[in-house]
């Protein structure tokens, strides 16, 4: 039991933590790569590192889980839309890859880098259950776009009002209660409060991607 118990501490230690295990991570690699330099180098190594590492988290996890859903739900079939959901991931890779090479002299440097921050996103995405988050996502949105155009249907991203707010969907799906107007994507969420309120209080597993016969909607 005690050893089961180390197991799952683990893991949940490193993701409430991610924050400020990247901090320590990325001050690592800028002493590796400072040393003998002038001492502007060590800020300006440690600005680069850190732009690298926020390019990387989020969006692997989002590629990573996104990716995932699609070939959990479909397998084989599932394969096209998988890659294009990692296709966005593979771009901020490089682009990380590239502003790295401003600070990196060797490639262990590189593997080590990319090796620890997969490795600490995986564990965030799992045990904040990420995975199964998108699952239930692919679940809601294929089903809602089976026989639908997009475009034509009345929802938030067709809304004139729709406020784009990073993460929101993941918000929407993990929220016990409630959340704030500021993280609401919708423009006027003063004016929707009780179709928010009435949306959050539907058990998560039940809710739709966003609330339904919004009387505030109007097309783009």
């Amino acid at each position: 039991m005690e050893e089961i118990k180390r197991n799952v501490f683990l893991p949940f230690l490193l993701s409430k933590n991610a924050g400020a295990i990247s901090i320590i991570i990325a001050l690592g690699f800028t002493v590796w790569s400072s040393t003998g330099e002038v001492w502007y180098r060590y800020i300006l190594n440690f600005v680069i590192i850190s732009a690298a590492i926020i390019l990387i988290g989020t969006n692997f996890i989002q590629g990573l889980t996104r990716g995932f859903s699609y070939l959990y739900l479909y397998k084989y079939k599932g394969i096209l839309k998988a890659v294009t959901m990692i296709i966005p991931t593979v771009f901020f890779f490089f682009v990380a890859y590239f502003i790295l090479r401003f600070v990196f002299d060797t490639s262990l440097q590189y593997f080590l880098f990319f090796t620890m921050y997969i490795l600490l996103s995986t564990v965030v995405a799992t045990t904040d259950k990420q995975f199964e988050i998108a699952i239930e996502r692919t679940k809601l949105l294929e089903s809602t776009l089976a026989h639908i155009k997009p475009e034509e249907i009345k929802w938030c991203k067709t809304c004139k009002y729709f406020k784009k707010i990073k993460d929101y969907e993941e918000k929407l799906f993990l929220s016990e209660k409630m959340i704030n107007d500021s993280e609401i994507p919708c423009g006027i969420s003063a004016e929707t409060r009780e179709l928010w309120r009435d949306y959050f209080q539907t058990e998560k597993g039940r809710r739709t991607l966003y609330p339904k016969n919004c009387q505030k909607w109007v097309k783009k």
